[in-house]
This record gives C-alpha cells, sequence and structure tokens, in this order.
C-alpha cells in the first residue's frame, strides 16, 4: 500500500506539469529535467524553497499517518482547548501569508 501511494503521488506530481507548460516540449523538458541529474542549468529553486517542500510534504505525511485510525471529531474534542485555537489560528495565519503576488487560478487560463 505504501508503493502504491507514493507511485500515485509521482504520477500526479508529474501529470502537473503538463497543466503548468506553455507547451509539448516545455513539459518533455521539465520533466526530464525532474527525473534526471542536471548541474549545468539554471537553478529555478533556492534551496531554501526546496527545504520548505520537504517540511510541508512530511509534515502532511506525519498527520495522514496519525489520523489513518483516528476520527477529526474524537481529537479535538481530546485536545486542550487552547491547543485547538492555536491550530486554527496558525492555519488561518498560513492561509494569509499563501496569498502572495500570484496569478489567477490556474484552471482560468484555459
Amino acid at each position: 500500500r505504501v508503493f502504491l501511494a507514493l507511485l500515485t503521488y509521482f504520477l500526479v506530481n508529474i501529470t502537473w506539469v503538463f497543466f503548468r507548460a506553455q507547451d509539448f516540449a516545455t513539459a518533455w523538458r521539465l520533466i526530464d529535467t525532474m527525473l534526471t541529474w542536471h548541474f549545468d542549468g539554471e537553478r529555478v529553486l533556492l534551496m531554501v524553497d526546496v527545504i520548505v517542500v520537504f517540511v510541508v510534504i512530511s509534515t502532511m505525511l506525519l498527520a495522514h499517518w496519525f489520523m489513518r485510525k483516528r476520527q477529526l471529531h474524537e481529537v479535538i474534542a481530546a485536545a486542550p482547548r487552547w491547543l485547538v485555537g492555536l491550530a486554527w489560528g496558525v492555519m488561518l495565519w498560513l492561509i494569509v501569508i499563501a496569498q502572495g503576488q500570484s496569478n489567477a487560478f490556474i484552471y482560468f487560463q484555459f
């Protein structure tokens, strides 16, 4: 099951490239860059961005593992109220700071 979950994650990430790339040539170049080692090209992401992505993905996997045999309402009922409030506040803060200056939602470009 873990292998199938990782395979699904891998395939979803590959297919996202086709939604983002301007054309198929660019998509294939991006996929080639994702799956092979290229040290001579221009860096697209800073190391801090790679670390942030790693931390977010690791946190999501840990949360999923923790919740696999639990119900959300049971976990919230067992947690102290201050911790639930803090979690809501952190989630709201993350939503606000993640807005940035990005373009319109990607599906509006089709």
